[in-house]
């Protein structure tokens, strides 16, 4: 079988490209709908008061 014109490289990439096409397809559905709450250290407290919050720990850290 005759390959096409393609070189080395580009039939490398295509299949680079079409690999993360199928895992963005599968992976990020996930991400998008995600229950995450951001999060952010607070500027001028010390590290002993961090209080995080979620939803399966109510308590201080």
């Amino acid at each position: 079988m005759k390959h096409t014109s393609h070189t080395r490289a580009v039939r490398f990439l295509s299949g680079l490209f079409y690999f993360f096409s199928v895992f963005m397809l599968i992976a990020l559905p996930g991400h998008l709908h995600s229950q995450w709450l951001p999060q952010s250290i607070p500027v001028n407290k010390p590290i002993t008061a961090l209080e995080f919050i979620d939803s399966t720990f109510k308590g201080i850290l």
